[in-house]
């Protein structure tokens, strides 16, 4: 399996891929969708304010905000700010 994922990954396109280099999945294939307020937070993040200013701006508490960052790394499958802001722009939802 890990050798048909490496044939795979080298015949995709750098276009096809996240900022991080893995593959990034199609909004159709994405196995969890994001919820209106995940979607929300996730068009703040490429701005330059922070955690407790999105939550301010959106009338949630700090501790709300995280948790809600943390679900949508984890269905973006990613592990930072900056790549789910990349990986939101290669599927279009920012």
């Amino acid at each position: 399996m890990e050798a048909e994922s490496e044939g795979r990954r080298s015949q995709m396109q750098p276009s096809e891929q996240s900022a991080t280099g893995d593959l990034c999945r199609p909004v159709e294939d994405m196995i969890e969708e994001l919820t209106d307020r995940e979607l929300a937070i996730l068009r703040t993040l490429p701005g330059s304010a922070t955690q407790r200013e999105i939550g301010a701006a959106l009338y949630l508490s700090l501790n709300t905000i995280k948790a809600y960052n943390k679900n949508l790394y984890r269905k973006l499958g990613v592990n930072s700010r900056h790549d789910a802001v990349a990986v939101a722009r290669q599927l279009g939802l920012i």
